[in-house]
């Protein structure tokens, strides 16, 4: 079998995810990584890294999940909508109680529309955003529908004006724009001062190894694809390999009804072999990964 290489990265505040990903080539030696979902510089916490057959869960990885830990501060908007950058607007913070904060975050919660920060990686007429706001150009970004499913662990500083909050959200969610969005509901300015990203998928901080601690032995520290997706459905395939390793159609006989529809992980002797989507009662390939492993062909039991 391959190596299907998956890193659970802490990264540090001042690196961009490339930055992390430049170490870990000179440290590993090698050439194909990726990452499973962007951080900003400030931002510290959970970098999935996807090393040689890993960057194949790219997609997987970026629509998961995400658990961050913010700290928002009152009072000011930036330009960034964080603390890298100037501040544009300062206003009062009027007198804010926890139980406002908490209100005010449920208007934010569920499926809603935000705004991208003016600085983002989004790309407008074929130009990064942030390309174009560094160049003094107006950046008109269209909001778009995220997912926001939980503010938890809410507390509020009133001498530093200052939220901490945790945050559960889907794929594409900017916790700059909420800090934003909040604070404007609240009355006042806001902007984010730090943001640690606790979990990304399945891997939690506590997964994750820190730079300096990634050595020759760099191999011991992989994350299975069964724990970084383990927040995606799995599917049991119960044909045998050589069938995937062929591309055959995914025949409805061969494999247990989700519940639902959309990504799914497709398992042959509990190992991810293949990242499949349902849809309409079919079940199709989005990412077929047989090829990388050898098993008997005979299915032993996954219980």
């Amino acid at each position: 079998m391959k190596t299907i290489g998956i890193l659970g990265i802490n990264k540090p505040s001042g690196m961009t995810s490339f930055d992390v990903i430049r170490v870990i080539k000179r440290k590993t030696g090698i050439k194909k990584i990726g990452h499973g979902g962007t951080l900003d510089p400030m931002a510290t916490g959970v970098l999935p890294i996807l090393l040689n057959e890993g960057t194949s869960f790219f997609d997987a990885l970026l629509a998961s999940p995400k658990i961050y830990k913010a700290e928002i501060q009152l009072g000011a908007f930036t330009d960034t909508d964080d603390k890298e950058g100037s501040i544009i607007q300062t206003l009062p913070v009027p007198d804010i109680s926890l139980e406002m904060i908490i209100k005010s975050a449920k208007d934010f919660t569920g499926t809603i529309s935000q705004i991208p920060p003016q600085y983002s990686a989004l790309k407008v007429d074929g130009k990064r955003a942030y390309d174009l706001a560094r160049a003094g150009e107006k950046v008109e970004l269209k909001a778009r529908e995220v997912n926001v499913y939980s503010w938890s662990d809410v507390s509020y500083d009133n001498d530093k004006k200052v939220i901490t909050v945790t945050i559960s959200c889907g794929s594409g969610t900017y916790i700059r724009s909420l800090a934003r969005d909040l604070a404007e509901t609240l009355q006042t300015g806001g902007h984010l001062i730090s943001l640690h990203r606790i979990k990304s998928g399945g891997i939690h901080i506590d997964d994750t190894i820190t730079l300096e601690e990634l050595s020759e032995n760099w191999e011991d520290f992989i994350i299975s694809p069964e724990v970084a997706l383990s927040n995606i459905d799995m599917i049991k395939w119960m044909g045998d390999l050589k069938h995937l390793q062929h591309g055959k159609p995914l025949l409805r006989e061969l494999y247990k009804k989700p519940d639902k529809e959309g990504l799914h992980c497709l398992t042959f002797h509990n190992k991810v072999v293949a990242l499949v989507h349902y849809e309409k009662n079919k079940l199709h390939y989005k990412k077929n990964l047989s090829h990388l492993f050898i098993f008997e062909d005979k299915v032993k039991d996954e219980e």
